[in-house]
């Protein structure tokens, strides 16, 4: 929750607005030893039932489906001879809540057991709301369309070969990879989102980004150890060469 507050993505509620019209959602931390980021995650429960008998995501519109379903996105990925994934690093965290829907996302929250509990509301697209996957997927083609007209590849790729803040994409020859991939992040760099946990079946593709930007489970010699997850997927990037 520190975090949170120090990233600008939550706020105490002032005291002059506390009795204004509001939800609570209830919060738990979900631990997970086997990410490679966010080992701890908050999970904020908008399913949650008040008083009233009904919660937040039954009144929320969902949005329709702006992404290709996993198995074509997949399929597509494997045809590339050079291949790469990343993602977006706390996608949903970048994109601010209009003022005016906030206290539709309000907690309660102590740092300490010995200190009062106080009324704090998130500020940011929430993880746990039904709104959220549309929002955000919304927001990045958005981002594509403002900051991709001089890169139409690039922006095309955004809008098609992401699954929710999930990268995966390729081009046939090395120079293609390198250029698209280097457009890609630029493009979204441009709305407040950075490519990270970069992974290629190519080292000479790694070589061209920071540590900074690859995942650090990869080597840059991909035949020592080259095997992630990739959208559920175990991906031997080893054996998955030109």
């Amino acid at each position: 929750m520190q975090e949170y507050i120090e990233l600008n993505h939550l706020e105490r509620v002032p005291e002059n607005e506390i009795n204004n019209p509001a939800v609570y959602l209830p919060h738990h931390a979900v631990v997970r030893q086997d990410k490679e980021t966010s080992k701890v995650r908050t999970v904020f429960n908008a399913s949650q039932k008040g008083n009233s008998n009904i919660s937040l995501n039954e009144e929320l519109l969902v949005g329709p489906q702006l992404q290709d379903d996993m198995r074509s996105l997949i399929m597509r990925w494997r045809m590339k001879r050079v291949c790469f994934v990343a993602d977006i690093q706390k996608m949903y965290r970048q994109i601010l809540v209009s003022k005016e829907d906030r206290d539709l996302q309000r907690i309660l929250w102590r740092n300490c057991k010995i200190q009062p509990v106080q009324d704090y509301r998130l500020l940011r697209v929430t993880f746990g709301t039904a709104s959220a996957p549309y929002l955000a997927v919304r927001t990045l083609h958005q981002v594509a369309e403002d900051e991709g007209r001089d890169y139409s590849d690039a922006a095309r790729i955004i809008k098609e070969d992401f699954y929710m803040d999930d990268l995966m994409s390729g081009k046939d020859t090395l120079q293609d990879a390198i250029k698209v991939a280097k457009e890609i992040g630029f493009i979204l760099q441009k709305g407040g989102f950075t490519l990270q946990k970069c992974c290629s079946n190519n080292a000479e593709f790694l070589k061209q980004f920071e540590p900074s930007e690859r995942s650090s489970q990869v080597h840059l010699d991909i035949k020592i150890d080259g095997t992630i997850r990739a959208l559920g997927l175990q991906w031997d990037m080893g054996k998955d060469l030109e």
